[in-house]
């Protein structure tokens, strides 16, 4: 039987790791709720028939023809198959988080009230294939070409706060 010093250096190890315990046990609680909470979450489409794959094509700056047949090929080749309803091309997939992070503000606005935003070139039917609606504005089309006027799509939690009270 331990006595003295020894007695209380065992006592404090037993609460210490009690106390270990009991943060490693509310980490998992708090992971598990955050798990589920994700698995839940509205997404805004419905992923049950969409199914993804990913190809490598090395585009940097403007695609050259080369290029550009490539991945029009790919794509009237991948809607040729057995089943598929809609094929879209795009450079990142935006709910596995391989599109990337570009800043945004409004036209004449600082520089320092830019928002985090997710940069995604996509070809037309995109949008479409994901059942997303469009409210405002118009989809992406086959007139948004290298050399056309740039487009963009914007969410309205976007659109809210760039531009508050206006029609972006």
């Amino acid at each position: 039987v331990a006595t003295g010093w020894r007695a209380g250096l065992r006592e404090a190890l037993v609460v210490a790791q009690f106390v270990a315990a009991l943060v490693l046990v509310c980490a998992a609680v708090l992971v598990a709720r955050s798990l589920h909470a994700m698995a839940n979450a509205e997404l805004g489409i419905n992923p049950a028939r969409i199914a993804t794959m990913t190809k490598r094509v090395p585009i940097r700056g403007a695609m050259s023809g080369s290029r550009i047949d490539f991945v029009r090929s790919l794509g009237e080749r991948l809607s040729s198959v057995s089943g598929v309803s809609h094929v879209a091309l795009s450079s990142g997939l935006e709910l596995v988080g391989t599109a990337s992070g570009v800043r945004v503000w409004a036209q004449g606005a600082e520089p320092r009230t830019a928002r985090f935003g997710m940069r995604n070139a996509v070809s037309p039917g995109y949008l479409e294939m994901l059942s997303v609606g469009i409210r405002r504005g118009r989809t992406i089309g086959e007139r948004d070409v290298d050399g056309a006027p740039l487009v963009a799509v914007v969410n309205e939690a976007m659109a809210a706060q760039l531009w508050p009270n206006t029609d972006p």
